[in-house]
């Protein structure tokens, strides 16, 4: 469970995994989150999508959450990981949001298989 607040109000939800909601089939072509600085939570709850379907994945992060964490996570399982700024899309060594000009930042991260790879070091 999880509490929301504001000043006057509370109210509770519980938190579910993509894992437990999202059905392992094969057929999970895309997943688009924006978690303000949760990013490594989230990943860590969809470890059977992602070795399930391999997903495109477009996301946000944010100076000063778990970046270097989310760029392992996503590497170890064959991503390479896209900058999104302005129409362009580059490739990036290191996922470090800090880095980039105005902070927050989108990424796009597809798996190896999307292009024929086989291995991560095969480009």
């Amino acid at each position: 469970m999880c509490a929301l607040s504001d000043s006057s109000n509370e109210l509770e939800v519980p938190l579910v995994t993509l894992d437990q909601i999202i059905p392992i089939n094969g057929e999970t072509g895309l997943v688009k989150m924006d978690v303000e600085g949760h990013e490594d939570r989230v990943f860590r709850g969809m470890e059977r999508v992602v070795q399930d379907s391999h997903p495109v994945i477009i996301f946000e992060c944010n100076p000063g959450a778990a970046a270097a964490d989310v760029d392992e996570w996503l590497r170890q399982r064959g991503y390479h990981i896209f900058s999104l700024m302005d129409g362009v899309v580059e490739e990036i060594s290191e996922l470090r949001p800090e880095r980039f000009e105005f902070g927050n930042r989108d990424f796009l991260a597809t798996h190896r298989s999307h292009f024929g790879q086989d291995t991560p070091s095969a480009r």
